[in-house]
């Protein structure tokens, strides 16, 4: 699969290798030939069926130089000189982990911090060869080292300060890193003392320090810390033992104003003023306060009486502090209250192995409502539910928007009631005018009146007196008299015409005025209502592009790991080639080798034998030389010399042939001996291979069974997880539906105790019932709105199912909206008068006397499909409220 994705995937630059235990050094070798752009690669894995070694990084540093990122977790073959082919490669390097690389040592460190002057961030958990020297030379060579874990290094300490320089964290404060590391975790390293501490110091943008572990560490180094890194936000001084007091957390606290999340575990100091002292941190959201048996309630009293926490407290471990009690819980559901809310402001709350009683816990439950009730071996407390933020955020938006459309009904309420008002204040200016005008015109006739029987009774005393001599001009102002008199008759009806002409134009002009604005309105409502769907489209458009976009990056996956499986197995083809072709090569030269050797010893002991042969000829002649030359003068003597050597050569011939006899006993002996010893041991061998096959067998037997013991145990805890949702499920639909009862007795109660606050009595004066207000003393003609809402709603008469909600003056019958569409569609059918049983908000309608038809409520409005509003008051109204 690698073989077939480094030939297809060229230009590929990121790749996820994780737990592909599969893959070896020739699948990794093959991706370096094939993917030269290669810039992420995560080789991480916890399983070793196949091992990548130093070959794999020789091929990467080979084949991939621009790589960024690397991930070697977990592959314990990789040694010093992998790690050098690898950095000469990739000087671009920027992230590398090499957790659990055990051969890696100060050597393969070195490597890094000389040839990858890029490094940010660097990651060397649990190597056991790395010690204050790797550490230097890291920080001489990355100026812009960010990040450095150094988790499980156990030699690593204070430094040593030597005549040429610093080691370890000493050498890193002089070094250009110190001003850009932001996050640095020593866990483990119990080595490290008060110079370390103060040597941190230097790092003046660190954001994240895990000291967790630490057992030597003082308050003098801790009061150093302090001072010199008031950035920080992440912090573990988990298990570091008597130095992690109330004193030095103050003093933490105090400078550290930005810490979010506190890790103090275990440390026996920790008491209230500790608790106090973080309080006063505003951003403080998770604490972790687990083993600190030095926390009592008053303790939880100062985290919480004083805390003034933005956004809140969201994650409190309490696990084992055996003074915390039921105290404690009261503290903590009205310290950590959310502001303008009764919920706390806690996700997670850990208590187990403290005083806390279940009931207790269960009393406050109501309080965290993003989180559930769990007591079980291993955790006790308030555990988050599934997606707390969004839930809250989900909660919050809701409540904004029934606020939002309490507001919105309210002015639009407001509106309408100003619309009322100011109508009405028009009509009355308008009738007082209109009174005004009429009490003038009275006053200007009476005194018009007035002047007319004074000049009448003057005329006719006039008249009387010169009735004799003035008959003529008497009859001329008669005739002049009865004129005007006609003219005062007939203007006063042409002036009351000429105003009702006036007000009639006036009221058609209002009135167009009046419809102009509520189609107005019609339309932006209309407007709204395509924004708004409109939105939801988009909204749906964009869920549904998500689920595209999810399916393709799953299919992508299926594809990207096909690809592996197939160039893996090609990686180990091609690999078992190369490693056969070489395994012959190599065969052939050792047998040249060798044969040539065995050729060199032949020449050797040859030439050997001919010296000794040479030397014993010359030895040979110089004797019978000289053996001559005295024979001539001591003949006898030689014959007894001779004898004696005879016999001489005889005991040595004797005695070299037993030597040579004894050897080859010897020799005999030692070669069975040999071969004897040789037989043992390979029964040796044949044992042991036995019992390490016995214990192999046995060992995956017991792989096998503990696999299968824990599929059992994930599917028990499966069912049991499985039973506790479907119990919590039931109780929740049980308290819903008993609350749902509490509500609508409750709601029933409220309902008839208003209605019983009004009641109907008869007014003999106008023949017609009128209500009393039995609690207000107020009287009225219309039935209230209490009453009209306790009325039995009635049902379709068309369908029998529905409640009604028009009824038709013509068919006198009740119809669903439904039924009324269906049934009033077209024909005459259409033409009928109908009228809404119900208003905009669903509450019934006072329609006055009750019978059909009857006029509309003059402080009403029709909508022919949504029921009635408020609309401004025009005319005068013959009932009252």
């Amino acid at each position: 699969e690698i073989k077939l994705l480094s030939d297809c995937c060229t230009s590929m630059e990121r790749l996820n290798l994780r737990d592909c235990c599969q893959v070896s050094d020739v699948g990794v070798l093959s991706l370096s030939q094939g993917c030269r752009h290669l810039a992420d690669l995560n080789l991480s894995r916890s399983d070793m069926p196949f091992k990548i070694t130093d070959v794999a990084l020789m091929a990467l540093g080979q084949g991939c130089t621009d790589m960024t990122s690397l991930s070697l977790r977990g592959c314990t073959s990789i040694s010093d000189a992998g790690i050098s082919w690898l950095s000469k490669g990739c000087p671009k390097m920027e992230k590398i982990d090499l957790t659990n690389c055990s051969k890696v040592t100060n050597g393969g460190i070195r490597y890094l911090g000389e040839e990858c002057p890029e490094l940010t961030t660097v990651v060397l958990t649990n190597l056991k060869h790395v010690s204050d020297v790797g550490v230097r030379l890291l920080g001489e060579g990355c100026p812009q080292l960010e990040t450095l874990i150094l988790a499980g290094v156990y030699l690593l300490s204070d430094g040593i300060r030597r005549d040429f320089g610093f080691e370890g964290l000493q050498a890193m404060t002089k070094s250009p890193c110190a001003k850009r590391i932001k996050s640095l975790n020593v866990h483990g390293c119990f080595q490290m003392q008060t110079v370390a501490l103060a040597s941190m110091g230097c790092f003046s943008v660190l954001e994240n320090l895990v000291l967790s572990g630490c057992t030597k560490l003082s308050a003098d180094g801790i009061a150093k810390l302090a001072t010199s890194c008031p950035k920080v936000t992440d912090l573990s001084l988990a298990r570091c033992g008597i130095c992690v007091s109330d004193s030095s957390m103050a003093l933490l606290a105090q400078s550290m104003k930005h810490l979010v999340n506190v890790n103090v575990s275990d440390c026996p100091k920790i008491g209230r003023k500790s608790l106090a002292a973080l309080s006063g941190c505003t951003k403080l959201r998770r604490l972790d306060a687990s083993g600190c048996t030095s926390v009592t309630d008053d303790a939880v009293m100062a985290l919480c009486s004083g805390s003034c926490f933005v956004p809140g407290l969201e994650c409190l471990d309490l696990s084992f502090c055996h003074k915390v009690g039921d105290l404690s819980l009261t503290y903590i559901a009205d310290g950590l209250q959310r502001e303008g809310s009764f919920e706390v402001t806690l996700n997670k709350l850990a208590l187990r192995g403290t005083g806390v009683e279940p009931t207790t816990l269960k009393a406050i439950r109501d309080q965290f409502r993003y989180s559930t009730m769990r007591k079980n071996n291993a955790y006790f407390g308030f555990w988050p539910a599934s997606r707390p933020h969004d839930r809250r955020n989900i909660n919050e938006y809701g409540l904004q928007s029934k606020h939002a459309t309490i507001i919105q009904a309210k002015y639009r309420a407001y509106k309408d009631s100003q619309i009322v008002q100011r109508a009405r204040e028009k009509y009355c200016r308008k009738k007082v005018a209109t009174l005004l005008s009429a009490l003038w015109r009275g006053r200007q006739a009476r005194r018009l009146a007035q002047a007319l029987r004074r000049e009448n009774w003057t005329r006719n005393k006039m008249a009387i007196k010169l009735q004799c001599w003035a008959r003529i001009g008497f009859a001329r102002k008669a005739y002049q008299t009865m004129q005007h008199w006609r003219w005062l008759s007939v203007a006063p009806f042409a002036a009351i015409i000429a105003q009702r002409a006036f007000r009639g134009w006036l009221g058609r002009r209002k009135a167009e005025a009046t419809k102009t604005e509520l189609l107005r309105r019609l339309e932006s409502m209309e407007v709204a209502s395509l924004m708004l769907q409109t939105f939801g489209r988009v909204v749906i458009a964009k869920q549904e592009l998500h689920k595209l976009i999810a399916a393709e990056e799953e299919t992508e996956r299926k594809r990207n790991v096909s690809a592996a499986f197939v160039q893996c197995a090609w990686r180990r083809l091609v690999a078992r080639r190369i490693l056969y072709f070489r395994r012959t090569a190599r065969c052939a030269i050792v047998t040249r080798q060798n044969w040539a050797a065995r050729r060199i010893q032949i020449y050797y002991w040859a030439y050997r034998l001919r010296c000794v042969i040479g030397d014993r000829v010359d030895t040979t002649r110089t004797r019978l030389f000289n053996a001559i030359i005295i024979q001539q003068w001591i003949r006898e003597r030689y014959a007894y010399i001779a004898e004696k050597a005879r016999q001489a050569a005889l005991y040595g011939a004797l005695c070299e042939k037993s030597s040579v006899i004894i050897q080859c006993r010897a020799r005999q002996y030692i070669a069975c001996a040999l071969v004897e010893q040789k037989r043992e041991c390979q029964r040796i061998q044949l044992l042991q291979r036995e019992e390490k096959a016995l214990i192999l067998i046995s060992w995956w037997r017991g792989c096998l069974a503990q696999c299968r013991l824990w599929e059992l145990k994930r599917l028990q805890q499966e069912k049991i997880r499985r039973e506790i949702k479907v119990r919590h499920w039931a109780a929740t639909v049980v308290a819903s539906v008993w609350r749902g009862k509490l509500g609508r007795n409750k709601a029933r109660g409220s309902r008839l105790a208003k209605m019983q606050r009004w009641k109907e009595m008869w007014s003999k004066e106008e023949e017609r019932p009128f209500y009393y207000n039995q609690l207000t003393g107020e009287t009225r003609w219309r039935k209230p709105q209490a009453l009209l809402d306790l009325e039995p709603r009635p049902v379709c008469s068309n369908c029998n199912y529905y409640e009604a909600q028009n009824e038709c003056a013509d068919c006198v019958e009740f119809f669903c909206h439904q039924c009324w569409g269906a049934v009033h569609y077209g024909g005459r059918r259409a033409q009928h008068k109908f009228r809404c049983l119900y208003d905009y908000y669903g509450k019934r309608v006072d329609y006055g006397d009750g019978i059909f038809p009857s006029l509309w409520p003059t402080d009403i409005e029709q909508d022919d499909r949504n029921g009635w509003r408020k609309r401004p008051f025009f005319g005068s109204s013959s009932s009252g409220n």
